[in-house]
């Protein structure tokens, strides 16, 4: 959410400066009108005008657009498993323990259990979007910028939110509560997946993504 006000703002911006120009260039050929008495098209630069805030309004849907498409549905997810340790009482002493979609539900329900999380089944509704719960999922397709990867459970984009390592995205327990934390501050709408699985209920879900 944060990316898409900056957007937004800077796009403004690209739209406030011409139309600061234009400004000044009527008020300047006003003035020499006044004195020279000439007439001057005015109209002419109004019509200018009225074409660059169109033209830039475009290019503020665009930025909007792009900056929703961080993160991709799993219907677009392609997936390379990623060498990672994934913590938790499954976790080998010397080596790398595949968890099955049932451990990560659990991980993911006993840490919102513990911050008092109140939408639970939709965080786990997020992470079958996502990840299909794989820890170490890794999509590199349809992002913008087309050079950024979303990582882990929940797919958090290296670009966009660079203060996460990828450590840090693989990690379980990390990756649950910066998504609860995100969820909590209204800010859901930073995953695609936000508008598959609203009022899809998780049994339902769970079925058609074949998810036991």
């Amino acid at each position: 959410m944060q990316k898409v006000i900056k957007n937004y703002l800077k796009a403004w911006a690209y739209i406030l400066k011409p139309i600061y120009i234009i400004i000044r260039f009527i008020v300047y050929t006003c003035i020499y009108k006044q004195l020279n008495k000439i007439k001057i098209p005015i109209k002419d630069t109004i019509y200018i005008l009225i074409i660059i805030i169109i033209l830039a309004s475009g290019y503020v849907i665009n930025e909007i657009k792009a900056s929703n498409e961080n993160y991709a549905p799993d219907s677009q997810l392609v997936v390379e498993e990623v060498k990672t340790p994934i913590r938790g009482a499954q976790e080998a002493k010397n080596g790398i323990v595949e968890q099955d979609s049932g451990s990560v539900e659990e991980r993911i329900r006993k840490i919102a259990r513990e911050e008092n999380f109140k939408y639970t089944d939709y965080l786990v509704k997020l992470a079958i979007c996502e990840s299909k719960l794989r820890p170490t999922a890794v999509n590199t397709q349809n992002n913008q910028p087309a050079t950024s990867k979303d990582r882990g459970l929940f797919q958090i984009n290296n670009y966009w939110h660079k203060e996460v390592s990828d450590e840090q995205a693989f990690d379980i327990e990390f990756a649950t509560k910066f998504t609860m934390d995100k969820i909590n501050n209204g800010y859901q709408g930073l995953w695609v997946c936000d508008k598959y699985i609203k009022g899809v209920s998780l049994a339902y879900y769970k079925q058609i993504k074949n998810i036991n």
